[in-house]
């Protein structure tokens, strides 16, 4: 399943200066982005740095899942000219509708924020990939990444979405395909932080990736190549939970998840998962 928004963050203690990095127009590999002060007021509670924290948010590290991209791996980012405004939130994913109130819900929705302490690019900062728990969105105020930051380090946000499995969507990706993009959106998110972090003051080899439920389930088809390490805070996939026999432990068969999908479009009256989500 797509469902998540990663942060990317920096672990490490670092002397924090006057001069953040809201000053500084970015340099990506798809284009420039202008971040903000995380903060404008001293009510920050603990955040005895606050002056130092810049926020990126919206950052897009690939294009829509919409169109001819649903079914589909993460695909490119497209390029863009000028510098983006990086002050709002970007679009939420269809997945996440009980938490997305106030929030634009879109399938062009894989980007990313980023939380940074620093004030130089060349700081070099170790990095947390943070992935949300399911039905929660990039922008929930409770994985706000602030306290990370004052503490030195730095923090992108993913997320994706969920699309049911069903016979029309098992003819194009093989019978023995999960529909998990989700996990795809993460690697692609990966790819992004090797690409462009070292150009926010981060550490491309220095790579953490941390989540809770869901979120921390996802970490487990991670764990090799491209991080050096995982914070859990949530029970991992068990990989041999396929030899349940117990109802209430046994993941669901690939029939009742088609059958599910089928009742899912007969419920909306339609034939097709593409007519589905063309409904408004």
């Amino acid at each position: 399943m797509r469902h998540n928004t990663l942060s990317v963050s920096a672990l490490g203690l670092v002397p924090l200066a006057s001069a953040a990095l809201y000053d500084t127009v970015i340099d990506t590999k798809y284009g420039s982005v202008q971040g903000y002060l995380a903060f404008h007021s001293t009510n920050t509670g603990n955040l005895t740095h606050w002056k130092d924290i810049t926020v990126w948010k919206g950052i897009p590290f690939a294009a829509t899942t919409g169109g001819e991209n649903r079914w589909k791996e993460p695909q490119p980012a497209s390029s863009w000219n000028g510098t983006m405004d990086a002050r709002n939130w970007g679009n939420i994913c269809p997945s996440a509708t009980n938490s997305a109130d106030g929030f634009t819900i879109d399938e062009d929705c894989l980007n990313l924020n980023i939380w940074s302490p620093t004030n130089s690019t060349d700081a070099k900062l170790p990095v947390v990939m943070w992935s949300y728990p399911a039905e929660s969105t990039t922008a929930d105020p409770l994985f706000d990444s602030s306290d990370m930051a004052n503490k030195g380090i730095m923090f992108p946000i993913r997320l994706a979405y969920s699309p049911e499995l069903s016979a029309e969507f098992e003819k194009v990706t093989g019978s023995n395909s999960s529909g998990n993009w989700g996990m795809l959106d993460q690697f692609g998110v990966l790819k992004w932080i090797h690409e462009n972090i070292a150009d926010f003051g981060g550490n491309p080899d220095h790579i953490t990736v941390q989540g809770q439920s869901a979120g921390s389930a996802t970490t487990y088809n991670i764990t090799k190549g491209l991080i050096i390490g995982a914070i859990i805070k949530s029970s991992i996939y068990n990989p041999y939970d396929y030899l349940y026999i117990s109802l209430t432990e046994a993941y669901a068969t690939l029939d009742t998840t088609l059958d599910n999908g089928i009742t899912y479009l007969d419920n909306l009256n339609v034939l097709s998962i593409t007519k589905a989500c063309l409904l408004k």
